[in-house]
């Protein structure tokens, strides 16, 4: 087999290996793409909070990771998008804020 044959072989494999890759990495973007999109929630589109509603806030444990408590009502001074501001009705003279998720 001659020098030039071998370079065509090897070019020939090259060229196959990246097919192979490419088409993998297509499937495995396309997958990741189709999972983003079941798992979008609605949440992040709209707050639906206003202001002097009640609300309660989750906090996790520090001693265990799966205990929750949920921590309120609380009343809701201003919300956007992600940021709710609100008052706890012990400290009236402190703000709080939570992130919505």
């Amino acid at each position: 087999m001659s020098l030039i044959e071998k370079n065509k072989v090897f070019e020939e494999q090259l060229f196959r290996a990246q097919l192979s890759y490419a088409k993998a990495h297509s499937t495995l973007l396309a997958f990741r793409l189709s999972t983003g999109e079941k798992t979008k929630y609605s949440v992040y589109q709209s707050t639906n909070f206003k202001t002097e509603d009640l609300f309660l806030v989750k906090k996790i444990i520090k001693g265990s990771k799966f205990d929750l408590v949920w921590d309120g009502p609380d009343k809701v001074l201003e919300a956007n998008t992600y940021v709710i501001s609100y008052i706890k009705p012990h400290y009236k003279k402190k703000t709080f804020k939570a992130h919505v998720s």
